[in-house]
């Protein structure tokens, strides 16, 4: 199971323990401030196995944004795995994600990746999710077409997340990286009445089955940081900066 991680003080970690770091909405604009702000974390990421970021890498969904993540990454070391959310996908989500590909960010769109760290296979499910709400209280405000586009666009996105998790599930280690909450425990801090827009509670139902070692979400700025689906950890990495978590292997 994860844990948040802790600072080993530059000593190898155990080969049973694998180190992420996780991150999310970066809202990256390639402007001087956000450029700034951005490679001074990324200078201070501990050393890790796998980087994570889920979502909002850009603040408009541009391709110059998505260029800019690019260089900024470009010294990071492990796989960068990554997956798209609603700021990456307002300019057409097509362009941002084959910027990002062409420098080396793998973007998980409704997809599976297979790293082989520290001699385990580690299986990252990847999507964006969606929202939807929680206990029953759906997003106010639609219209029948809208409600009706919204409960299909939910059912997509259980599917991918229950043939993602069945797809790796002989890997040593299961991730879910998702932009949106499955669980509205991560949302403790937000307005009540901006919950079924942060996430839905539907996504937890492949997760809750398939008991994967870590699921990690962004998008939830005012949010709770840690959380669980049954007995899998559940982590919002979108308040303040980059996440070590440690995953046992």
């Amino acid at each position: 199971m994860a844990r948040p991680g802790q600072p080993v003080g530059g000593r190898p970690l155990p080969a049973a323990v694998l180190r992420v770091v996780a991150g999310a909405d970066l809202h990256c604009d390639a402007g001087p401030e956000s450029l700034s702000r951005l490679r001074a974390a990324i200078r201070a990421l501990p050393a890790a196995d796998l980087v994570l970021l889920a979502g909002d890498l850009t603040a408009n969904g541009l391709p110059a944004e998505a260029r800019a993540v690019v260089e900024l990454f470009a010294a990071v070391e492990p796989p960068v795995l990554a997956v798209m959310g609603n700021h990456d996908l307002r300019g057409g989500a097509g362009d941002v994600e084959a910027v990002l590909a062409a420098g080396g960010i793998h973007v998980l769109r409704s997809d599976v990746a297979r790293v082989e760290v520290r001699d385990a296979e580690v299986g990252i499910v990847g999507t964006t999710g969606c929202r939807g709400g929680f206990h029953g209280r759906p997003v106010p405000g639609l219209s029948r077409a809208e409600r009706r586009a919204q409960r299909e666009l939910v059912a997509t996105e259980v599917a991918a997340l229950e043939d993602g998790l069945q797809a790796v599930a002989s890997c040593r280690v299961r991730i879910v990286l998702m932009h949106y909450s499955p669980t509205a425990e991560t949302l403790q801090g937000e307005e009540r009445r901006l919950l079924p827009l942060l996430g839905c509670d539907r996504l937890a139902g492949p997760i809750a089955a398939h008991e994967p070692d870590l699921v990690v979400h962004g998008h939830a700025h005012q949010g709770r940081f840690d959380g669980h689906i049954g007995r899998t950890p559940v982590f919002n990495v979108s308040p303040a900066g980059f996440h070590e978590l440690d995953v046992a292997a």
